[in-house]
């Protein structure tokens, strides 16, 4: 392993452990709801018989803060155990167009957004036969958590666009000798589309080099282009912490001064990497990943030793008018062979943007 990609992975996991200290900061709200349980002959749907066998962990919830799929602040996790065999169980929020299936003869947990002063959702089971029952279930709100959440509805977008400028420090160097230094202004941006709340996500990044600032070369420069396509899996690691595994393509290449004989073009390959965010409270928010890319080219890999490392930070901040501020700092490490050349390009990024 070389000393730089030592570093990008050190640093990504001294940030991991650092963040766990945070875990006990942020703010809870301090009255709890009320989960309301109908009885027999109340909150009936569909004409469906009620849920039996359903039991409830407690009737009085912690109010939590800073729910992950935006709209609504507040929440709670109910906690419960269905023990029926030969029954499979869902839940549906309010603002779900299906149901989510829930493990049975387990314990089970999940999340359930403020959507008012009496949040509903329900509770479907649906035996070997196709019969099913089903409840809704009432959620009572303190006026203290309508105050704070006033105007604020249930979360109807899971679509998010963050355009970003920053500043690139980048070096390449090849085995032939020839190398360049340069400094260039860049631009990125990053769209995410939630399809299935709350864990599936597709997400498109790009990068480009808009202008080149400063060269160790006169006259001499070179501009970066990177595309990639990425399906994401989020694992709720706890009310704040939240574990993602995402894997995609991605594509680059660059664009170079006559006068510049370094360089690559046209490279692409399959990529992972986890993700790991932080809910600080409902305004702040701490992400970190790690990536590790193969490197082809013409749809075919290249050697193992072809690879690209690369790991970020991001700090995101609700700002006063609702919109999300984010400052990232990146470090990418590439090596690829071409031609019998090796060529070794490594960067550093410092950005800031706005989400829409």
């Amino acid at each position: 392993m070389m000393k730089s990609d030592y570093y990008i992975l050190r640093g990504w996991l001294l940030l991991a452990l650092s963040l766990t200290f945070l875990n006990s900061a942020g703010s809870l709200a301090a009255e709890n709801a009320k989960l309301e349980i109908p009885s027999a002959d109340k909150f009936k749907f569909a004409g469906r018989p009620p849920v039996l066998g359903l039991k409830w962990k407690a009737e009085e919830v912690e109010i939590r803060e800073g729910y992950s799929q935006g709209g609504a602040n507040h929440y709670v996790v109910l906690e419960g155990q269905y023990e029926r065999p030969f029954y499979k169980i869902f839940y549906q929020l309010e603002w779900q167009k299906t149901p989510t299936e829930i493990q049975p003869g387990k314990p089970f947990a999940f999340e359930v957004p403020y959507t008012g002063p009496t949040t509903l959702f329900q509770i479907i089971v649906v035996n070997a036969s196709g019969v099913s029952e089903g409840q809704t279930f009432h959620i009572v709100f303190p006026d203290e958590t309508q105050k704070e959440e006033a105007v604020k509805g249930p979360p109807k977008r899971n679509i998010a666009f963050f355009p970003s400028l920053g500043l690139t420090y980048s070096s390449l160097r090849q085995s032939n000798g020839r190398s360049l230094a340069q400094t260039l202004l860049t631009f990125k941006g990053t769209y995410s589309y939630v399809f299935a709340p709350p864990r599936w996500d597709l997400g498109v990044g790009m990068f480009f080099s808009l202008v080149p600032i400063t060269s160790n070369i006169p006259n001499t420069w070179a501009r970066f282009l990177g595309l990639n396509l990425r399906l994401g899996y989020s694992i709720p690691l706890s009310p704040r912490w939240t574990l993602g595994l995402v894997t995609g393509t991605y594509y680059t290449t660059m664009f170079v001064s006559k006068t510049a004989k370094v360089g690559f073009e046209n490279l692409m390959g399959p990529q992972i990497y986890p993700t790991l965010r932080y809910q600080l409270n409902k305004n702040v928010t701490f992400a970190s990943y790690f990536k590790i890319s193969a490197v082809g080219s013409q749809f075919q890999l290249h050697g193992i030793d072809d690879r690209e490392l690369a790991t970020g930070f991001s700090y995101i901040r609700n700002t006063a008018n609702g919109r999300p501020m984010i400052m990232s700092l990146d470090f990418s490490s590439l090596q690829a062979t071409i031609s019998n050349v090796t060529i070794s390009s490594k960067s550093a990024s410092l950005g800031i943007g706005v989400g829409f």
